[in-house]
């Protein structure tokens, strides 16, 4: 939906016509370039997610002179693909260290869908946070699944979250695609039980106890890759978007508006720690 708000705007825009395919609907795969009941070409080809990466080199081999995107995916090989990567690291730090300082047990944690490269920027950045903020906060990590189920079980996820509250947390960082879903409605039925929501505001989603949200801003990111390649900027190649170039941010549900303090007194903080993952140094 993100992504897509940005697909919108970039049409307003530059006065686009948007043909949207999903993968899904048919066996076989569909040219997302030619258009054989218009007889034109499209002008670029935008494609979201590290599963469309195979998809994305069979575009660009045969249509070479279009520009090929795929955004919030690890780097595809083929030279001439823009991928448009996210380091949340930055964004998670500051979860992080908004849990250590609001937890009362001294215990909180991550529910993640599975271990993989992409998760790792957010466990990484929370637990860093968290010890930044408190050495003494205890943080537990629990993936799901070894594989990408583990984004799709909400009950597993609600049942997670229970036993972790049982066992004395008291703030979960849930990232892990629809089974957070599941944690923030166990979340719901005990008291005291806060979640940090991700990729969009989830404030919506349990008003009274997710208290943040660490943000993907797919939509401006869609934006601004469009509209580089619909004016002749299109550079392939990886670009690494992060808390300091607006690809990500954290979002304080309105109801705990007093905790925003927290996010902006330890910003620049998170600013160099994530600069200095991304460099190496």
């Amino acid at each position: 939906d993100q992504a897509y708000y940005g697909i919108l705007r970039a049409r307003e825009d530059f006065n686009l016509t948007v043909h949207e395919i999903f993968t899904g609907d048919t066996n076989e795969e569909p040219d997302p370039v030619w258009n054989p009941l218009t007889g034109k070409k499209a002008g670029a080809v935008l494609m979201l997610g590290s599963y469309m990466a195979g998809y994305a080199e069979r575009v660009k081999r045969q249509y070479p002179d279009i520009p090929v995107m795929v955004i919030d995916a690890d780097p595809v090989s083929l030279p001439g693909i823009k991928t448009a990567s996210f380091s949340m690291y930055g964004a998670s730090y500051l979860a992080g260290r908004l849990a250590a300082d609001q937890t009362k047990t001294g215990q909180i944690a991550v529910i993640a869908g599975r271990k993989a490269q992409v998760i790792d920027s957010f466990t990484d950045g929370f637990v860093r946070g968290a010890a930044d903020e408190d050495p003494m906060v205890l943080v537990n990590i629990t993936y799901i699944a070894d594989d990408n189920s583990g984004y799709q079980k909400p009950e597993k996820g609600a049942a997670i979250a229970e036993d972790m509250y049982q066992n004395g947390t008291d703030i979960i960082f849930t990232v892990a695609g629809e089974s957070g879903l599941g944690a923030i409605s166990a979340a719901k039925g005990v008291p005291d039980l806060k979640i940090i929501g991700v990729d969009s505001d989830q404030s919506y989603l349990g008003p009274g106890v997710v208290i943040a949200s660490v943000v993907k801003n797919l939509d401006s990111v869609v934006y601004h890759e469009l509209s580089e390649a619909l004016n002749g900027k299109f550079t392939p190649g990886l670009v690494v978007y992060n808390l300091s170039t607006d690809g990500a941010s954290v979002a304080i549900n309105p109801r705990f508006r007093d905790l925003s303090g927290i996010i902006e007194n330890r910003m620049e903080e998170a600013v160099k720690k994530e600069t200095s993952v991304i460099t190496g140094e």
